[in-house]
């Protein structure tokens, strides 16, 4: 008999009372969940539909984004494998949670980068824009993405993209959906916020040194994958450049 973890009996309650939002996440989760109990209904099964799905989908937009950054059908094929035996994807995707969404998101949008920065039609910040506001309503640590994606343009030759209006019709998008929730908050005086101030006063936070953290993320991600990225590094210092152009370069 499968495990039922606790926080997926706590995102079916608060299916029953949905708003624009929660203390301790944004609204779009609970109202994944409402749909899935309307349409499957309340088994275990029912609504660990949509995070496996997800996990499908995160390893075919994984090889489909190595594929737009030059990669060949084999190095498409492994970004993909590696994405699909990764501890934690495998951990993510077997049940209910906005962390199963999350990851996709992230690649979505950098897939979407990708395509802009190779020169595909500027409008397509505007899809980037959308997606990155869904990514909001799911959990708010996107913001982390974003703002990791305008200091890399800054610092790159892609710093050109600002310039364009289509990147701030992309933000407005954004800014457009997650207003909801963001009023909430207002409206609520920050109870987010004000949640996340209290586990880190009480020490619930997970502090890791950096050697922690990087043995941490051979392990995440799988000790296999290790190999692979040690032999990519080297194949790059013999000369050799990938099929595509892509490259985000400093100057």
């Amino acid at each position: 008999m499968d495990t039922v973890f606790v926080d997926e009996l706590y995102f079916l309650a608060a299916a029953e009372h949905l708003a624009w939002g929660y203390v301790d996440m944004p609204p779009l989760l609970p109202a994944v969940t409402a749909v899935l109990r309307a349409t499957l209904g309340d088994s275990l099964l029912a609504v660990r539909v949509a995070p496996a799905v997800a996990g499908a989908a995160l390893v075919l937009l994984t090889g489909r984004l190595a594929g737009a950054m030059g990669g060949g059908l084999f190095a498409q094929f492994l970004a993909a494998l590696g994405v699909l035996i990764a501890p934690i994807y495998l951990s993510l995707h077997s049940f209910h949670s906005m962390n199963a969404f999350e990851p996709l998101v992230w690649t979505g949008c950098a897939y979407l980068l990708v395509r802009i920065t190779d020169g595909a039609d500027p409008k397509l910040w505007l899809a980037f824009g959308l997606l990155a506001g869904v990514g909001l309503l799911n959990k708010s640590t996107t913001a982390l993405f974003g703002f990791a994606v305008l200091v890399g343009l800054i610092l790159s030759v892609q710093r050109k993209q600002l310039a364009g209006r289509w990147v701030w019709l992309g933000a407005l998008v954004a800014l457009i959906v997650v207003a909801p929730y963001l009023v909430w908050m207002v409206q609520h005086d920050f109870p987010h916020l004000q949640m996340l101030a209290n586990i880190r006063e009480e020490g619930r936070n997970v502090a890791l040194a950096p050697v922690e953290f990087v043995v941490q993320q051979i392990i995440m991600l799988h000790p296999l994958a290790l190999p692979h990225k040690k032999g990519e590094d080297v194949h790059r210092k013999k000369g050799s450049t990938p099929r595509g152009k892509w490259k985000m370069t400093s100057s």
